[in-house]
């Protein structure tokens, strides 16, 4: 195993974890894993030696869900590390969002350290779809639109879908229903919005003065 270029620790002067540079050192391999590692703290400068245990590394199934294709890879995960459901990973440069958790005696939980997994379910997280209702009178319309997780919605605000102006008037999220404020897209279940081009506008009446 190579050492490893960068590395997160805390740094005694910064007295929070910061990136590292590895300097020199070496990795001990046996029950577990041991780095032991002269590093140099990116943010101050400050170079200091650091010993790292992890638990066995291994490697388990992992299906990954991309839109309606499924494929099947492996993910290296440490024995003590532990994973739940939405909790994102990267894989080959994919962002990956953990759907299930299948552990040895067959059962699926919410949350599971490494040593215990057996299969890891993950779909691509790259793009969301985002559900858009959006009110004309007595008609419902839907849409959709694939967005970053990142992309943040605000009630008021007004967003472009397949040409059409909609404001947005309300949000569903996870966990309430949003009438003002915002959320980002990662949470959002739905959208409520009206069409700005067939919103019934107010008529602007014009009197003339006559002179007597």
């Amino acid at each position: 195993m190579n050492l490893p270029e960068k590395i997160d620790v805390t740094c005694p002067a910064c007295r929070q974890v910061t990136e590292h540079s590895v300097l020199t050192g070496r990795i001990n391999e046996g029950a577990g894993i041991t780095l032991e590692a002269k590093v140099k703290c990116d943010e101050c400068g400050r170079i200091h030696r650091v010993t790292i245990k992890t638990g066995k590394l291994r490697e388990i199934p992992l299906i990954i869900s991309e839109m309606d294709q499924s494929s099947k890879t492996v993910l290296d995960i440490y024995s003590d590390e532990w994973f739940r459901v939405d909790e994102e990973i990267e894989l080959d440069g994919k962002r990956l969002l953990i759907t299930a958790i299948e552990i040895d005696n067959e059962s699926r939980v919410k949350r599971a350290k490494g040593s215990e997994i057996k299969t890891v379910w993950a779909k691509v997280f790259d793009q969301i779809r985002i559900g858009i209702s959006v009110n004309r009178g007595e008609r419902t319309s839907s849409y959709e639109q694939w967005v970053d997780p990142d992309a943040e919605y605000s009630v008021g605000e007004t967003i472009d879908v397949n040409g059409l102006n909609l404001k947005i008037k309300s949000i569903k999220t996870k966990h309430s229903k949003l009438r003002r404020g915002g959320a980002a897209a990662r949470d959002v279940i739905r959208l409520y919005a009206t069409d700005e081009a067939t919103r019934p506008r107010l008529k602007t009446m014009f009197w003339r003065r006559t002179e007597k």
